[in-house]
């Protein structure tokens, strides 16, 4: 081990306001005009959405309950709607509903298209007569001029007929045009009797007819909470399944994000990493956010689930096959319930993945980062085929200090993840409105929206407030209160940005690569063209390495090269200038390096008294360098810096180190100096004057005692330097000294000590330097190849067959459909029964719920029903009663009854619990009521 410390320092991240370039079009409505319908009462929800497209026809499917106003909220079939574009998104025409054969569809949309422009459409169903809960798959029986679909073909789930019940199914469809092309895999969740949910997939073992596998069970049941089974195909025909596992679904708590591959279109799954002994490949561990993510008194239900997207760009292409992961996650299990937008990428086939970086509030996001510690949350992932360029949307309420109000923002990247830019989606805000829906549980908006990225560009679809329930005078049915939000679908298309993208490897504190506060792309050279140190008193040989990662040529960007001495979260304005050097840059082309001459030879310059001492005062220096371009795409990634040492020292005690620390900001700050854990061998004090007095600064010196370190374990931070209070712009010179006892030079080290001190501005990070103290003298030993395990096994079970329609409740009143309907009304208000919906229209009266206790809900339902009650299980209930004219002075009446069981383990259901059949118990005692009062 060498004796030589090393010591690097970093600066403060600059802040930027600049856009990136893209042709958007404007917001569009996808679902039919409903909040100031005259009959639908507040059945009026559209959210959750889902993306297709194939060519000019473009797809949303989305959860609405608009069937349940149309038909009545006890007599509906399906949750599960939709909309198509005949020109790539730009106004849609309303589809209506997903077509539920013999079973009830309850939403959840996940829409694919195949190679020959077949589109299948995913849902949860139930059998009505039995309570048994599948998923389904809708195929497209036309695409042009309409979209329409077949009944759906059921996938059985590991336990649908033991009381359990299948949920959050998600699909992918092989159109590489290899061995499975044309193949519709699906992975969802399997929630059993009692206990935590499992990953379940099925892969089609026919397109025509469509057809499915066995079920398959792709991991082992672990205790945890299995959810958000995302499959996704690679350029190859490798097949990818990702999903979450957490230990909650109420509050923050440890997740994981698991991985498992085929190579043999689903018949088997593997992990993608052979070294890895463990059944799956796990992907990222992290914190997730609360199950609820409301304020200001509205309730907002939120999933920590994995999103992940593959690169499938042609061949030759840098980025092909790169896989990326995104999730809503928690700064840290104690930070104060809230949510950011994380990010992971592996470039070797999901072996290997990054540490999960912030991209809407961390240093990744270099441009128009969220300044806030309000949410984001509700992230879609995916990849453009042509450029590479990632694209994530997500719900934001940033713009609002209140936490409440919502907006979708775009975070993009064009450098394969390394940096990314924020910015506005949708064209406005919208306040949270949720609860007005009788049918719908009071916290739900949706649990995801959605992305497609494809050679036309970005098109994404997501639930939205915007417009206000509107109900027109004299309605029979209308929506209410007037002037709350209304739950609808909108979208919005914008194409990708083309031209050029001027680009420079940032430092790792951004990217998440390399030595934190260090660029690779920044370094001094000798006269033999050797990378070497940068030094004090000579004229340096600096290079910048840049590179055109766009779609054009660029001739004449400029690359400007600044430097200021060690320092600590300093404004922008404090960096001298060195030069700037124009450069052209074919698209595409390899890296080029740029060179500059470093002029370090007046030891007594401080900038123009910028700096509060010479360079002579510092060891070490930070170069930052950055592109401009006139019409460069993406800004997000033309600033990196490098940072410089130039005196070794012995190994104790170590020479003080100076630096200038200062506040970026132009408004007072609260500063902190923070570390991670040191060594248990080595000691610290940092000085820093209090207030510059320019004969005798007052000092003060803060000693602690670190402790103990794990290579490589996360730890909370530790205070190097209590608060102080910087006054805007202000800069000051600080000194830390650093102790390691002569026996630490004798240890084995497999990794290099270092100390990493960072500089936190109101409570963000905003600059900090590196200290190497010793390198490593031994190596880690290689991890031994371990047998990969096969983890699926298929789940012998048959779907039973669909039982005729439940019966059907229904009389002739002997009087006309008017007077029928108003003495319903009256037999409701004297039963004291809440009517919900009136319309008198089509002769519908529903009621709002009904509360069913334990004795009455296992008495209103068959036996074979009983195993999806928990015990002691409550339920509500809803009736509806549709009246039309018969022959005569008559009136037709048909009674419907649909019973929702309440469990806290079915909330992550829209109704709020699952359907269960109903005996005929309650409809006969509605019929037999009604037939005597109508007499």
């Amino acid at each position: 081990m060498t004796n030589v410390v090393r010591r690097r320092i970093a600066t403060g991240l600059a802040a930027c306001f600049l856009s990136v370039a893209s042709a958007a079009s404007a917001d569009v409505q996808v679902n039919s005009v409903d909040n100031n319908a005259t009959n639908l009462d507040n059945l009026t929800t559209e959210s959750e959405t889902y993306v297709a497209r194939h060519g000019s026809l473009a797809v949303v499917g989305y959860n609405t309950s608009r069937q349940a106003g149309l038909l009545g909220i006890a007599a509906w079939t399906s949750l599960s709607g939709y909309a198509y574009s005949t020109n790539g998104g730009n106004s849609f025409t309303d589809g209506g509903f997903v077509p539920a054969g013999a079973y009830s569809l309850q939403g959840d949309p996940t829409l694919q298209f195949d190679t020959n422009g077949t589109l299948y459409y995913g849902s949860l169903l139930e059998q009505p007569s039995t309570g048994n809960s599948y998923i389904g798959v809708n195929a497209s029986t036309s695409t042009s001029p309409s979209v329409t679909f077949g009944s759906p073909v059921v996938l059985s789930g590991a336990s649908s007929t033991d009381g359990g019940f299948e949920d959050k199914e998600f699909l992918a469809v092989d159109t590489t045009g290899g061995t499975y092309n044309g193949r519709v895999y699906v992975g969802w969740s399997d929630y059993p009797p009692s206990g935590n949910p499992q990953a379940q997939f099925a892969a089609s073992s026919s397109t025509s007819p469509l057809a499915f596998s066995p079920t398959v069970a792709i991991a082992p049941s672990s205790g945890a909470y299995q959810h958000g089974v995302i499959p996704v195909v690679g350029p190859d025909g490798t097949l990818y399944v990702a999903w979450s596992q957490l230990t909650s679904t109420a509050v923050a708590a440890s997740a994981t994000i698991n991985m498992v591959k085929s190579t043999n279109g689903g018949g088997s799954f593997v992990n993608p990493d052979p070294t890895d002994p463990n059944a799956s490949k796990t992907v990222a561990t992290f914190t997730s956010t609360p199950g609820d993510l409301g304020t200001g008194g509205e309730s907002l239900r939120t999933r920590s689930f994995p999103f992940l997207a593959i690169d499938n760009t042609p061949a030759g292409s840098p980025t092909r096959g790169n896989m990326y992961v995104v999730f809503a996650g928690q700064p840290s299990a104690t930070a104060p319930p809230r949510a950011e937008i994380y990010f992971t990428a592996s470039t070797n086939g999901g072996k290997t993945w990054s540490a999960p970086r912030d991209i809407t509030s961390g240093p990744a996001a270099t441009l128009g980062a969220d300044p806030t510690s309000n949410d984001n949350w509700l992230p879609s992932i995916s990849v453009s085929p042509v450029t590479g360029h990632i694209k994530v949307l997500l719900y934001s309420r940033r713009e609002d200090p209140a936490n409440q109000k919502i907006r979708v923002y775009e975070a993009g990247s064009t450098d394969a993840g390394m940096t990314w830019y924020n910015r506005t989606y949708s064209a406005v805000d919208f306040a949270p409105s949720d609860g007005y829906d009788p049918l719908l549980v009071p916290s739900y908006m949706g649990d995801y929206l959605w992305g497609f990225a494809d050679a036309n560009g970005l098109l994404g679809a997501w639930g939205d407030t915007r417009n206000l329930c509107a109900p027109p005078a004299g309605a029979a049915a209308p929506c209410s209160p007037a002037g709350r939000g209304d739950q609808d679908v909108w979208s919005h298309a914008e194409s990708d940005a083309t031209g050029v993208d001027m680009a420079i490897t940032p430092w790792g504190y951004v990217t998440g690569v390399g030595p934190t506060w260090e660029s690779p792309d920044i370094f001094v050279v000798n006269a033999s063209n050797v990378q070497v140190n940068a030094q004090k008193g000579v004229i340096n040989a600096l290079r910048a390495r840049v590179r055109n990662l766009g779609s054009a040529n660029a001739t004449g960007a400029v690359v400007r090269f600044r430097y200021a001495p060690w320092y600590s979260s300093i404004p922008d304005s404090a960096f001298k200038l060195i030069g700037t050097v124009t450069v052209n840059a074919a698209a595409g082309a390899a890296s080029q390096l740029v060179p500059i001459n470093w002029d370090l030879t007046n030891l007594n310059d401080t900038n123009g008294g910028v700096w509060p001492a010479p360079i002579s005062t510092f060891d070490h220096f930070c170069v930052r360098v950055d592109i401009t371009y006139p019409s460069d795409i993406n800004l997000s990634n033309n600033d990196a810096q490098t940072n410089f040492f130039d005196v070794d020292t012995g190994t104790a005690p170590l020479a003080p180190i100076h630096f200038i620390i200062g506040n970026p900001l132009a408004a007072t700050a609260k500063i902190q100096l923070v570390t991670e854990p040191l060594a248990a061998t080595i000691r610290s004090s940092v000085k820093v004057p209090i207030v510059t007095v320019p004969a005798k600064p007052v000092v003060s010196t803060a000693l602690i005692v670190p402790r103990a370190r794990v290579a490589h374990v996360a730890a909370p931070p530790t205070l190097l330097r209590g608060t102080m209070t910087f006054q805007p712009k202000e800069l000051q010179v600080g000194t830390i000294t650093l102790t390691r006892p002569p026996a630490s030079v004798t240890a084995h080290l497999t990794h290099d000590i270092v100390v990493n001190v960072d500089s936190v501005v109101n409570g963000k990070v905003t600059g900090g330097f590196s200290i190497r103290l010793a390198r490593a003298n031994t190596r880690a030993a290689a991890p031994k190849a371990l047998p990969v395990r096969i983890v699926s096994k298929q789940v012998a079970e048959s779907i039973p067959p669909v039982e005729p329609s439940p019966k059907v409740y229904e009389f002739t009143a002997p009087l006309a459909a008017t007077a029928a309907r108003q003495s319903i009304l009256d037999y409701f208000a004297s039963s004291r029964i809440a009517v919900s919906q009136n319309d008198t229209e089509h002769g519908i009266i529903s009621s709002k719920a009904v509360p069913l206790s334990n004795a009455a809900l296992l008495n209103a339902i068959p036996a074979e029903a009983h195993k999806f009650v928990p015990a002691g299980a409550t339920a509500k209930y809803f009736v509806s009663v549709r009246t039309t004219p018969g022959e005569g002075a008559t009136a037709h009446v048909v009674v419907s009854v649909r019973i929702i069981v309440l469990t806290p383990q079915d909330l992550d259901s829209p109704l709020g619990g699952r359907l269960v059949p109903s005996n005929g118990t309650l409809e006969q005692s509605f019929v037999s009521a009604l037939t005597t009062r109508l007499k």
